[in-house]
């Protein structure tokens, strides 16, 4: 910092009539009032996935806008970071580009083709210490939309990630997703989310005994496009956390929540 021309310090200034008022504030009523502010918690307005204990299980899922130009700030998001699960929608990723992610390990991704003129495409990346099994993809591509599928068998439950382009037609989105949950028929906890380019229940789901996830706007719109359906007897816990570089927010269920955090098995691995 150069500071050109004559500069005086306000702050001196102030020091000055402070010593020249006869008011003098107690050193009782500075205490009550310094206690009174630590005494104050501020709520949060975002849910700190790190703080979770490591025997829940994180699945998350964000529509990212390009992973390639957002790359940076999702290395530095802890909380996405701390997913057992990611799904990241619109990726916008060339065939081979697997973008390195801290404490993330690349599984597979549906690339966006040379021929799509929408732009698309699901990555997902899963933490090293869960296992991963029978990956498969479900990709219907025109002109106009496209239709992604993406599922695996993680631990002991099945993820799936779904991207639905805004003019993709209802019997094409609903035979992909037949195709998908066909396979999860063995499987006791199944998860399901990303961006369906609707705000309406898909009842294929809730008729096959999922339960939608209550979640607030998933969008700097203010839509709520981005669902969650889970089919599992475990407790849950859903939410929105806010994202600074994508219009679309990125949206998590806990699985088996605990009550009491343990902010060291998530977040010491982040560091």
């Amino acid at each position: 910092l150069y500071i050109i021309g004559n500069f005086e310090d306000p702050w001196f200034r102030e020091e000055q009539a402070r010593k020249k008022s006869k008011i003098k504030p107690r050193q009782d009523e500075i205490k009550e009032g310094y206690d009174e502010l630590l005494s104050r918690q501020i709520s949060l307005t975002w849910t700190p996935l790190y703080r979770e204990s490591a025997d829940s299980f994180i699945i998350s899922f964000f529509n990212v806008n390009s992973l390639n130009a957002h790359i940076k700030d999702v290395q530095s998001d802890y909380s996405i970071l701390a997913s057992d699960v990611v799904f990241f929608i619109d990726t916008r990723l060339k065939v081979g580009e697997e973008p390195v992610l801290p404490d993330l390990s690349f599984q597979s991704s549906i690339y966006m083709k040379k021929t799509q003129h929408v732009a698309g495409g699901i990555s997902m990346y899963v933490k090293p210490s869960n296992n991963v099994s029978n990956i498969s993809d479900i990709h219907v591509e025109e002109e106009a939309y496209h239709c992604s599928v993406l599922s695996a068998s993680v631990s002991n439950f099945i993820v799936i990630g779904v991207y639905i382009s805004p003019k993709c037609h209802k019997k094409v989105m609903i035979s992909c997703l037949e195709k998908a949950l066909a396979s999860c028929d063995s499987y006791v906890n199944v998860v399901v989310g990303g961006d369906f380019n609707t705000e309406e229940d898909i009842d294929l789901f809730l008729v096959n005994g999922f339960k939608r996830l209550p979640l607030e706007s998933t969008s700097i719109h203010g839509s709520k496009i981005d669902q969650i359906y889970v089919k599992s007897g475990l407790t849950t816990k859903s939410g929105v956390n806010p994202s600074y570089y994508s219009d679309h927010h990125p949206t998590f269920v806990i699985l088996n929540p605990a009550e009491n955090h343990d902010t060291g098995d998530r977040l010491s691995k982040l560091i």
